[in-house]
């Protein structure tokens, strides 16, 4: 296993809305002091092209938790690039990031669903047979293209 998820991958954090594409390169992110402090990267779940569920490490981001970050971070919070460090977690299954999409889709405000129906996306997720097949929907969805997303 190598020390750096397969590109591009998923990241979803459980329990949230976010669900999202992360191309190369890796080892940077985009983020701000506020997403740092609530300990947004480690609880990210990652699910790379390979089939291995990562987690983003984000060193030094430990300090943004102290009580006066938090507070500055409501006033003062700009997005900037961090380096990025991972953690291979577990291999995962298709059928894994299938369901994450699904919900995502259920529980979308309208990003996922901009261009088509919840019911259409389940229909072209259901006969998705790899990551490939997910990763081809997921441009689908993103470029709004005419038709069905399949």
């Amino acid at each position: 296993m190598t020390d750096v998820p397969a590109a591009p991958c998923f990241v979803h954090t459980p329990d949230t809305h976010e669900f999202w594409l992360k191309e190369a390169p890796l080892d940077q992110q985009r983020t701000s002091p506020l997403s740092l402090s609530s300990g947004w990267p480690e609880q990210a779940l990652v699910f790379d092209a390979v089939g291995t569920a990562w987690r983003m490490i984000v060193p030094g981001a430990a300090r943004y938790r102290k009580w006066y970050w938090r507070l500055a971070s409501q006033f003062y919070n700009p997005i900037r690039f961090v380096g990025i460090s991972w953690e291979a977690l577990r291999s995962y299954e298709l059928s894994e990031l299938l369901a994450v999409f699904r919900r995502q889709v259920s529980i979308d405000d309208d990003c996922l669903t901009q261009f088509y129906e919840a019911e259409e996306i389940y229909r072209v997720l259901d006969d998705c047979r790899s990551f490939d097949d997910i990763l081809a929907v997921w441009r689908k969805l993103e470029a709004g293209d005419e038709g069905s997303p399949s």
